[in-house]
């Protein structure tokens, strides 16, 4: 019994050859990326007609893959892994969306969680991860890699971001397909482009903290690090409010869904005392 519970957080094996002809196994899914000249709009909303009225899984956008060109497991670093847990996240999401039997069960209206629906909450997750990239600066170093250090001073100047700035009653909350095509295009952007953008350059963030505020919203300084760590943790908490509409819905989620990595990791510790 012990062994089984600890077998759902097991990692995946990685076989490392070190040959430059081979690459390097990462800790990342596998189908071929896109021609990098290709950009992924973060503020897609409109979905076309075969996304929106038949879902099955070969209506989706095509999984991000050989990942494993751009990140090698042999030169994870703070950066890429960051980037591997956001991808994760957003995974966890696309994976549950494709267990739900029907869009009906989608956007149904819960009784435990009022004005909630699975589509909203999996909508207000995209909105977070969308606008944390929907203004950043597009400027590139000239290298196979749209973003990297040598361009963070460029990125300090002007990346602002403001999560009020939300959508609401659109495709992705009421279409699976749509959903699950906007957050693979996220996935596909962040490990295209953004990987390799340092942890500490400064975003400018506008928040408005109190509904009563007057004033225009409150400026304040932080980091991309700490705003994509936001955005996953975010998720993390919405996912937690998924899981019982899900429970009311009679849906099975998987153990780790809507649960902190700290939690899951404090949890592996009382069970291998």
């Amino acid at each position: 019994m012990f062994s089984k519970f600890l077998s759902k957080f097991a990692l995946p094996t990685f076989h490392l050859n070190h040959s430059s002809s081979t690459l390097v196994e990462t800790v990342y899914p596998a189908p071929p990326l896109p021609s990098r000249t290709i950009r992924f709009s973060m503020i897609s909303t409109d979905a076309s007609e075969s996304e929106v009225n038949s879902w099955s899984p070969v209506d989706e956008a095509p999984t991000p893959t050989e990942i494993k060109e751009i990140i090698p497991l042999l030169s994870i670093n703070a950066e890429h892994e960051t980037h591997r847990v956001a991808f994760k996240t957003l995974q966890q999401c696309i994976d549950l969306l494709r267990t739900l039997p029907s869009d009906e069960i989608y956007t149904r209206e819960s009784k435990f969680v009022p004005k909630s629906t699975i589509g909203k909450h999996v909508r207000h997750v995209y909105d977070h991860f969308r606008l944390l990239f929907e203004k950043i600066p597009h400027v590139s170093d000239g290298t196979d890699s749209a973003y990297s250090s040598v361009s963070s001073e460029k990125l300090n100047v002007d990346w602002q971001v403001d999560y009020d700035n939300r959508l609401r009653n659109v495709q992705l909350e009421l279409s699976r397909a749509v959903a699950i095509n906007r957050m693979k295009e996220i996935q596909q952007a962040m490990i295209n482009e953004y990987v390799n953008i340092p942890l500490d350059t400064t975003v400018r963030l506008q928040a408005t903290i109190d509904s009563s505020m007057q004033q225009e919203p409150v400026g304040l300084l932080t980091t991309y690090g700490r705003e994509l760590w936001f955005c996953c943790h975010h998720a993390i908490h919405h996912y937690a409010l998924i899981r019982v509409i899900c429970t009311e819905l009679n849906i099975h989620v998987p153990d780790d869904f809507g649960i902190a990595p700290s939690t899951l990791k404090s949890r592996m510790k009382q069970y291998s005392e």
